[in-house]
């Protein structure tokens, strides 16, 4: 509004100049006069444009305040899932190693190799519930998931695929994850 008056009154004061350069007869300065005019005219016009962008609100002027509590609690509530997710995926890499010392000291250990491939495969199944309940997966693939968890080999690639995608959420939500899990 401001810019445009002020380029009005400009208008204004240039056909005032350029009324009485017609009156005296002086075409050729009335060019050179002209020129100028419409220079310094198009340079203020284009200065007061910029100046006005930084001065107007950028977005919708009618759009209702939002309030910082409802962004506070959902941070809250989203950083529980991450801590959640973390959890899971320690759950997960911890079940992973204990598989190999057991497969490998099976040997060694006699009958406790089968109790603790089932604790293995507790601690993969909390740590699976643990991580697919925050990432977004169908039911359907929850659901496979779980039942490949008691097939011998596929649940470590199971558990490799569910552990990538945990990684990659935190990483994105700013944790570092090693080789033992996520900490912030």
């Amino acid at each position: 509004m401001l810019a445009a008056t002020y380029r009005q009154g400009l208008l204004n004061g240039f056909f005032a100049i350029l009324g009485r350069l017609e009156r005296s007869g002086a075409a050729a300065v009335h060019w050179f006069v002209s020129l100028i005019i419409i220079g310094a005219l198009v340079s203020i016009s284009v200065t007061l444009n910029r100046q006005m962008e930084f001065l107007m609100p950028i977005g919708n002027p009618y759009k209702a305040p939002s309030s910082d509590i409802v962004a506070n609690n959902q941070s809250e509530e989203q950083q529980a899932q991450t801590e959640r997710l973390a959890q899971g995926q320690k759950l997960i890499i911890y079940a992973m190693l204990l598989y190999f010392v057991v497969l490998f000291a099976q040997a060694f250990i006699g009958l406790l190799g089968p109790l603790l491939l089932l604790g293995c495969l507790l601690m993969s199944i909390i740590g699976l519930f643990r991580v697919l309940s925050v990432l977004d997966s169908h039911i359907v693939i929850k659901i496979l998931l779980f039942i490949l968890l008691f097939v011998p080999l596929i649940n470590l690639f199971v558990m490799l695929r569910i552990n990538a995608r945990a990684t990659k959420r935190l990483r994105a939500e700013g944790y570092t994850v090693g080789l033992l899990g996520a900490r912030k």
